[in-house]
């Protein structure tokens, strides 16, 4: 499976609202992402009709809130599916969130899947000095799959872009058994420093 950018409308809008891990997932990290837009509406490469969906997104009292769920037609060898990810978030000290994601459904129907994850992003736009930013970002996230079994995710990443002198360490660990179904695994059973 290729991570290939979303490219419609529907979930494009307000898609910030549904980012989980920072830069866990940086540059070509996407590996493990806990939801990925493009598995709705595919199954095993092929397209499959939308027939309704709903999105919830925004902010509610402190609160960013990202919720959507649809109704996927069925295929020749499977029902439609009801496929949902919500994710909030909340701000902590001045420039920090702390989210919750949570996923259901699995778009090819052969399983029962969800996903729930955790993840912290802390920002110090002042921890050097005067301009020179520190952000940390750490998440755990565990899938429940009724054909692979549970297993979990984590990461962490420290980022210095200041300059002259800035850099980023990034570490990931995905279990063998991790598998959400709405996300991205491209290599699960990895230890990944960079």
């Amino acid at each position: 499976m290729l991570f290939r950018s979303e490219t419609r409308q529907f979930f494009l809008q307000d898609a910030a609202n549904f980012e989980f891990g920072g830069h866990v997932y940086g540059s070509g990290l996407d590996n493990g992402r806990p939801f990925f837009s493009r598995n709705i509406g595919l199954v095993n490469g092929a397209p499959v009709s939308i027939i309704a969906g709903a999105k919830l997104s925004g902010e509610y009292n402190g609160l960013n809130i990202g919720a959507l769920s649809v109704l996927s037609d069925g295929t020749d060898t499977t029902d439609g599916q009801i496929l949902s990810v919500a994710r909030v978030t909340v701000p902590l000290f001045s420039e920090s969130k702390l989210g919750f994601v949570a996923t259901n459904g699995d778009p090819t129907g052969l399983s029962k899947n969800s996903l729930v994850g955790v993840d912290f992003q802390y920002s110090d736009s002042s921890f050097f000095g005067p301009r020179q930013r520190l952000q940390f970002d750490a998440l755990y996230e565990r899938s429940f799959s009724n054909t692979r079994g549970d297993d979990a995710e984590i990461g962490a990443a420290v980022v210095l872009p200041n300059e002259p002198w800035g850099g980023q360490f990034n570490f990931k660990q995905i279990g063998q058994n991790f598998y959400p179904a709405l996300g991205f695994v491209n290599r699960p059973n990895i230890r990944f420093f960079d």
